[in-house]
């Protein structure tokens, strides 16, 4: 399977905090602007989180370069701004080896998994990476592999899908124990990490990957 992107193809994660008790009708507002807007709207999916983080929606966005990403989301997601309460942007670099973002069906349940290093670790992070990534794969679906590089920071995002949190839980302990996942850390890796957070999160019906 081709597992790489295109090179026109960029990506943005928007995470959009919502006032406590309107995750609902902010997904409804959401449904309705994306529909609203040509296919071509770059939205390649959308979630809605259930532990770790609440009233939380992360939404993916493709485009011919980042600025036409960043547009697009903007235009879709101004229909939650009575009901924003933060939020977040992060243009994305995916991984060699990140799946297109192309509408399919993966799992019932997705990990978002946000890791902050030192700039400049996304290289060494692919190389350690590249050759683990396979037999991971035997497991459950990768979503992605994506880092925004920044001067002060690299922030990395690796997110997987799952049949439901019985089979994240089972997956989980099982490649730990077979020694599958994480990839081994060096030295130089583990000073580099400096935060991890992980969220889970639902599909939303009108998502395109699910």
């Amino acid at each position: 399977m081709d597992t790489t992107l295109q090179e026109s193809e960029t990506v943005v994660l928007a995470i959009t905090e919502v006032k406590p008790r309107t995750i609902d009708r902010a997904l409804a507002l959401l449904e309705r602007a994306v529909a609203d807007h040509p296919a071509q709207s770059g939205c390649a999916g959308v979630w809605r989180t259930d532990a770790g983080a609440l009233n939380q929606i992360i939404s993916l966005w493709t485009g011919s370069d980042q600025a036409e990403a960043v547009r697009q989301s903007a235009d879709v997601l101004s229909s939650l701004n009575d009901i924003r309460v933060g939020g977040r942007l992060l243009k994305l670099t995916a991984a060699p080896f990140s799946p297109p973002l192309l509408p399919r069906r993966l799992g019932g349940i997705y990990e978002f998994r946000f890791y902050t290093f030192r700039p400049k670790s996304f290289a060494g992070i692919v190389d350690r990476w590249r050759g683990a990534i396979g037999r991971r794969l035997e497991f459950s679906p990768l979503l992605g592999v994506w880092c925004e590089e920044g001067a002060s920071v690299d922030e990395l995002v690796h997110a997987w899908a799952y049949e439901d949190a019985n089979a994240w839980q089972s997956v989980r302990r099982e490649v730990m124990a077979k020694g599958v996942w994480p990839p081994p850390a060096t030295a130089e890796s583990s000073e580099a990490l400096l935060r991890q957070t992980s969220v889970m999160a639902l599909p939303a019906s009108f998502s395109p990957i699910r």
